[in-house]
């Protein structure tokens, strides 16, 4: 699949805000970024699930299975907590494969789209990252 990223600002989080993500299409997942090292991260989580996708088709909300790669844990309560937007989310990354479902959610007025704030790579964190999602790999 081919998935766009994007980074936002967070605007507003109301009681109507996760009733958004019922009616998504495709991936759709916004990632707070005060966990993120770099967009390469990313890049290489968005990778990771689609292929754990691909061969496990039963799965509902693949954003759970980016959070946990993006959080480097399996267990998807600790990826919410570490990765997932809440009430003090101020900036963040949305990872979709729809642009419909992202102009939806800057039209509710939730996020506004900003410039890349995260580096690209950042040397020296290659090991730490790739092989803590490496970990996640093995134990799903």
């Amino acid at each position: 699949m081919l998935h766009k990223i994007s980074y936002f600002t967070l605007n507003k989080f109301d009681e109507h805000f996760f009733e958004f993500f019922k009616n998504t299409h495709g991936l759709f997942q916004l990632i707070d970024s005060s966990n993120i090292i770099s967009e390469v991260q990313v890049m290489e989580a968005i990778r990771k699930t689609d292929r754990y996708i691909l061969h496990n088709e039963k799965i509902r909300f693949p954003g759970t299975v980016l959070l946990m790669y993006i959080a480097r844990t399996n267990q998807i309560n600790v990826a919410i907590e570490k990765c997932g937007i809440n009430e003090k989310t101020r900036h963040g990354i949305a990872v979709y494969s729809n642009p419909e479902d992202l102009d939806r959610i800057i039209a509710g007025g939730y996020i506004t789209i900003t410039e890349r704030f995260l580096p690209f790579d950042v040397s020296g964190y290659d090991f730490h990252v790739f092989s803590e999602m490496a970990k996640v790999d093995f134990t799903l």
